[in-house]
């Protein structure tokens, strides 16, 4: 089947996301259990992309989704507003004030996962003279817990991220990490879905392997002598 896309001229929208929006609840820096406060925000995955192109490009958007008709779904319009994504779509469903057939999601949110890892990793008698990190953001979070904890790097401890972003190579950062070339990667992901966008079949042959290259710099260093420490402080 071959897709076509209408002209620009043609449309109403640059977008129209299908999804539910939620009421997010953020403690800050507590956590859940022990917060008093909570900053809240709509949101949801399709309604994220939405919002995305409205606020930072200026696109057109639109939302088609359902709310109950009760505060808490008329808070989640007001974001909504706030964000610029076109409500027209939005579907008002009757609340029966308990919620036996409809009711608005909410979503509670925790951060500082990535430091939470790391110092309870870190933290410990046979703690790690070395932590590889799936991201430099967890790279990054690990060396706030290493400062916390008062652990020396690369001299105590090598932290390596994986991505290569812009703030790994900051002076004060220096961050290794290994390299993978996001703007290739990008270009094949575009080429792809064009030739799909324009009837071609989906590829199943050809599974392109991206070199990736280890970029060595200020956070590792050799392994000092392994021995038992004490924990640096009360466990998390």
């Amino acid at each position: 089947m071959s897709l076509q896309i209408k002209p620009e001229e043609n449309c109403r929208w640059d977008l129209v996301s299908l999804g539910e929006v939620m009421l997010r609840f953020d403690p800050g820096d507590r956590r859940v259990w022990t917060a008093r406060t909570f900053d809240v925000s709509e949101g949801g995955g399709e309604y994220n992309v939405a919002r995305g192109l409205k606020r930072c490009f200026g696109l057109n958007t639109a939302i088609v989704t359902a709310l109950a008709d009760n505060p808490v779904g008329h808070l989640v319009e007001d974001l909504m507003y706030q964000g610029g994504v076109d409500q027209q779509f939005v579907r008002w469903v009757p609340y029966d004030g308990v919620g036996r057939t409809v009711r608005n999601g909410l979503n509670f949110t925790e951060r500082g996962y990535g430091v939470r890892a790391a110092l309870e990793m870190l933290d410990r008698q046979d703690r790690p003279t070395a932590l590889f990190c799936v991201t430099d953001a967890f790279a990054f979070a690990a060396l706030d817990a290493a400062t916390q904890l008062g652990l020396r790097v690369p001299e105590e401890l090598s932290i390596v991220g994986f991505d290569d972003s812009g703030p790994s190579r900051w002076a004060f950062v220096n961050l290794t990490t290994v390299h993978q070339p996001i703007a290739e990667m990008s270009y094949e992901a575009v080429d792809r879905l064009a030739g799909r966008i324009e009837g071609g079949p989906p590829s199943q042959t050809r599974k392109p392997v991206f070199p990736v290259r280890l970029e060595i710099r200020g956070t590792t260093a050799p392994p000092p002598q392994a021995v038992l420490r004490p924990p640096l402080r009360s466990s998390v």
